[in-house]
């Protein structure tokens, strides 16, 4: 997904889910009719003009993402995709 399909998809929502909150949930198991989730808070959105992304982050991630940032200039920050 795009930044520009993610504004598209946001803008579309109605007023009424203005107060949700945002989180990322990832499925992990199912068992009969239940399906299990991880699911973290959205905390911060960080623009990687490196690797040309966007990365909504939870607020471990942020903490140690600007406590690297911070400690020393021109760091390169590295990720990798995870495919499934």
């Amino acid at each position: 997904m795009t930044i520009k399909d993610y504004r598209k998809f946001i803008n579309s929502l109605p007023k009424k889910f203005d107060d949700f909150e945002l989180t990322h949930r990832e499925y992990t198991t199912t068992e009969g009719d239940t399906i299990k989730a991880k699911e973290v808070e959205v905390y911060s959105v960080h623009i990687d003009e490196d690797n040309k992304v966007g990365c909504n982050m939870h607020q471990n991630s942020y903490e140690a993402f600007i406590k690297f940032t911070t400690s020393t200039l021109n760091r390169k920050i590295e990720s990798e995709k995870v495919e499934e």
